[in-house]
């Protein structure tokens, strides 16, 4: 019973260790109007450990947007603040376009 119990407190001990692992920072690119009135489209991308809620801004160099053609299009501007990247382009036809951050690591 004893060894029962030590290998039952190793075993959560072991368990509570890897939680941390799972408290990571994930990158996200978020449009932020998905039908918008006009020719330009903006979007929000940040690395964040809650889905959505920003924390840091991610760099610039990898970014692409893909026409409804499958052609890379320019992006005319991206900011980065400290918690951050706001990107903004203009649409110029009809379709549905994609946002890319390229491939990341970590």
């Amino acid at each position: 019973m004893a060894n029962a119990l030590r290998s039952f407190v190793v075993v959560c001990a072991l368990a509570a260790g890897f939680l941390g692992a799972a408290d990571a920072h994930t990158p996200f690119v978020k449009p932020l109007d998905f039908l918008p009135d006009t020719n330009t489209v903006y979007a929000e991308a940040a690395y964040s450990t809650d889905i959505f809620l920003p924390v840091v801004g991610m760099p610039t160099s990898s970014f692409e947007l893909l026409g409804p053609d499958g052609a890379s299009m320019p992006i005319q501007r991206t900011t980065t603040e400290s918690y951050e990247t706001t990107l903004e382009a203009n649409l110029a036809a009809q379709g549905t376009y994609r946002f890319s951050s390229g491939e990341l690591y970590g």
